[in-house]
């Protein structure tokens, strides 16, 4: 869970993907707006940056 305006990165490596998925709340990915029930992918290796808008509950997938 990530509180209001709190902050996660990842690096995403070469030959991986990343999917993320919002439970509940809102937060932007990389200044992409999401919310409750949004998901979102990448295959773009590189940093991924959350922060919370609100209080979230979301999980990131980093696939093989």
């Amino acid at each position: 869970m990530l509180q209001q305006l709190a902050g996660f990165a990842h690096d995403l490596k070469e030959g991986r993907g990343a999917w993320l998925q919002i439970a509940e709340g809102a937060l932007t990915l990389n200044g992409i707006a999401l919310q409750t029930g949004d998901g979102a992918s990448t295959e773009q290796l590189g940093k991924l940056s959350l922060t919370a808008t609100q209080p979230t509950e979301a999980i990131l997938f980093d696939l093989n």
